[in-house]
């Protein structure tokens, strides 16, 4: 009996440090931005100065993005209640448009900041990689179509595929 269950604890161990140990490290923002940094020759107060920037801009943009996410649990509630109201429905959606734009501007604003630290030769530099001043898309997102129901690119949330209802807003 001691036996087994030490043959299972030894398995069970391996079985788990086998994952991690072949776990290949990923490829997310922080290897773009280390990349880009390194390609740049970006010196320590440059770096320490982007970082003060994007903590700044962090903050501001996590306030818009909990505000989009009410409005759009809102224009949900909407259409969840069944009688949609065209004009509260429109209300809702123009609120989500204006903190969408509002978004896209503090980035815009955010990368020109970072830009303006930049050296002429860092300038140069960054003229012939455009893709240190464009939005990374996901692997899996490209080339898939979007959605006709909500406009998303291809899979839902948690991998489910798509089963999103038609929005028909209701003439008057």
């Amino acid at each position: 009996m001691r036996n087994l269950f030490s043959l299972i604890a030894i398995t069970l161990f391996l079985s788990f440090s086998t994952g991690v140990i072949l776990a290949q490290p990923g490829q997310g923002r922080g290897m773009n931005k280390n990349k880009a940094a390194n390609l740049l020759k970006l010196t320590d107060e440059q770096k320490e100065k982007i970082e003060t920037l994007r903590a700044n801009h962090m903050k501001e943009v996590i306030d818009i993005k909990s505000d989009l996410q009410k409005a759009m649990l809102d224009k949900k509630e909407i259409v969840r209640k069944g009688n949609i109201d065209r004009k509260g429905f429109v209300a809702v959606q123009e609120k989500i448009s204006e903190l969408t734009k509002k978004m896209s501007l503090k980035k815009a604003n955010h990368q020109m900041d970072v830009y303006a630290l930049f050296t002429a030769e860092q300038k140069e530099i960054a003229a012939k990689h455009p893709f240190m001043f464009q939005g990374q898309k996901h692997k899996m997102q490209e080339g898939r179509p979007m959605c006709p129901n909500c406009a998303q690119k291809g899979m839902h949330r948690r991998g489910m595929p798509t089963q999103c209802k038609p929005v028909v807003v209701p003439v008057k």
